[in-house]
């Protein structure tokens, strides 16, 4: 069943004749279901839709993902 789900990167529901059910799925797809959920925070969400709201009034600054990673090399303000 491991090889099955690292294999497949799908989880797998399994059913026990006592308690309840598991899922089972790969570190990888956990990893990402992780890094994922953070975004889902309060917090996040507050500060997305801020951001959000302030690109729709055009307080925006556009930026190409380059530009982005050559201010990061050179530890630019963003």
């Amino acid at each position: 069943m491991i090889d099955q789900v690292n294999g497949s990167h799908k989880q797998l529901f399994t059913r026990r004749t006592s308690g309840k059910p598991v899922v089972m799925l790969s570190l990888e797809e956990y990893s990402a279901m992780d890094e994922a959920l953070i975004f889902f925070s309060p917090a996040n969400a507050k500060a997305l839709k801020d951001a959000i709201s302030r690109l729709g009034r055009g307080d925006g600054i556009a930026r190409t993902v380059d530009g982005l990673e050559v201010m990061e090399r050179h530890d630019c303000q963003l």
